[in-house]
């Protein structure tokens, strides 16, 4: 037999002598993860686990992870978004202002093009593996609460 996730169920085999302190769980549904899976777990660990002070304190941690998690989503949306804008704005730019190269002079620019582009990608290579990214330099860092970090 198979749980709803795939995982194999134990067939229920005899009989396990529960301990002082232990609770066996057992479900009605033949798919149930519970105690035929897990097998008997510690009565202070079930009750550690459902005491609501506890439980407060776990969603209180998980609130401010969650919230850490949404300031950095936020900052790389806001990045993102910077970049799309400036390479937009530099191709409507170059489409708009450059003027055609006269066919003479076309396999010249292109050899020239082509240099200037491995350079180009060497430099955004060398700036992507350093500690400083010039999108760091350019974009302000978000403001960030000392005591929600």
């Amino acid at each position: 037999m198979q749980a709803s996730g795939g995982l194999d169920l134990p067939h229920w085999q005899g009989c396990h002598v529960l301990k002082e302190g232990e609770v066996f769980l057992l479900n009605e549904h033949p798919q149930s993860l519970d105690g035929r899976y897990f097998g008997a777990i510690m009565e202070d660990a079930l009750r550690a686990y459902l005491d609501p002070r506890r439980t407060a304190a776990r969603d209180d941690i998980l609130v401010q992870h969650l919230d850490r998690i949404e300031k950095r989503q936020n900052a790389m949306e806001r990045d993102l978004a910077l970049c799309l804008e400036t390479l937009g704005q530099f191709v409507l730019y170059w489409l708009t202002r450059t003027e055609p190269i006269p066919e003479a002079e076309r396999d010249a620019a292109q050899l020239l093009g082509q240099r200037r582009f491995e350079f180009f990608i060497d430099q955004v290579a060398k700036r992507v593996a350093s500690d400083e990214p010039l999108s760091r330099q350019a974009l302000p860092p978000m403001a960030v609460d000392p005591h929600n970090v």
